[in-house]
Order: structure tokens, then C-alpha cells, then sequence
């Protein structure tokens, strides 16, 4: 039967609905919150701060961000027209805004003017002049 309409039965007879006779609950379960060691509702693996650890974990220096230089990019065209500058940065078209990959770093297209583009890197600019 559906769980709304067993509801609606009992609230209309007054009686609670009749249990199988044929059946015999085996096995129970228990839980007894004195036997576990660390409060229930914490998630597992949580570190409780009055148990934490007491020296400061070490932690790897973090590594220094490499250098850009005007050697690793190559302008070989400009487009300006249109409002929208291009440029062919190591023979990739990109605008301004774009990112560009270098080495596994992500670089930004800040500025693309006659002749020189800006690229931006971690509060950094590289200007790169057209090479003809």
C-alpha cells in the first residue's frame, strides 16, 4: 500500500494497521555512542582543534615563477582593423584578452598596438615587437 494512503486509513479507523503474523525479526541493531572514540556527527578524517597536532605542519616552499623573456615568444604579424587586433604570437592567432601557453604557463594578451604586443604574466609585461 501507498505510505499516504496507510496514513489516511489509520487517522480514519483509529487503529494501527496489523502486523504479519508470519514473520519474526532476527536480528536487531544497536549503536551505543559511548564505544566510538570520536563524536558522531564529525566527518571522518575531521581533527577536532583541541586534538590537532600542536607544531605547524611543513610545507613545501613554493617554487619561484619562471621568467618570461622576449626570446620565448615570436610576433611574425599584426592585424589592426576592424576595432579587434590580432596577432600571430608563435604562430598562434590571438586577441587581446586570450591566454597563450609558454612552458606550461598561461599568458595573458594584455595589448596589441603597430608593432609591439604585451603579454602579461604574474604582474608582469613582456613587450614583444614585431619581427620582421
Amino acid at each position: 500500500m501507498n505510505a499516504r494512503l496507510l496514513c489516511l486509513l489509520t487517522l480514519l479507523l483509529g487503529t494501527a494497521p496489523l502486523a504479519r503474523a508470519d514473520y519474526e525479526l532476527q536480528r536487531t541493531s544497536r549503536f551505543d555512542a559511548a564505544q566510538v572514540p570520536r563524536n558522531i556527527f564529525w566527518p571522518i578524517g575531521y581533527v577536532h582543534v583541541e586534538n590537532a597536532p600542536t607544531q605547524p605542519t611543513a610545507f613545501a616552499p613554493r617554487p619561484s615563477a619562471p621568467l618570461l623573456t622576449v626570446d620565448q615568444f615570436a610576433v611574425s604579424s599584426i592585424l589592426i582593423s576592424g576595432g579587434l587586433p590580432l596577432a600571430i604570437i608563435n604562430g598562434q592567432p590571438r586577441g587581446v584578452g586570450e591566454f597563450l601557453l609558454v612552458g606550461g604557463v598561461s599568458v595573458q594578451v594584455v595589448a596589441i598596438t603597430d608593432g609591439l604586443v604585451t603579454l602579461r604574466y604574474n604582474k608582469t609585461d613582456v613587450r614583444v615587437p614585431l619581427k620582421h
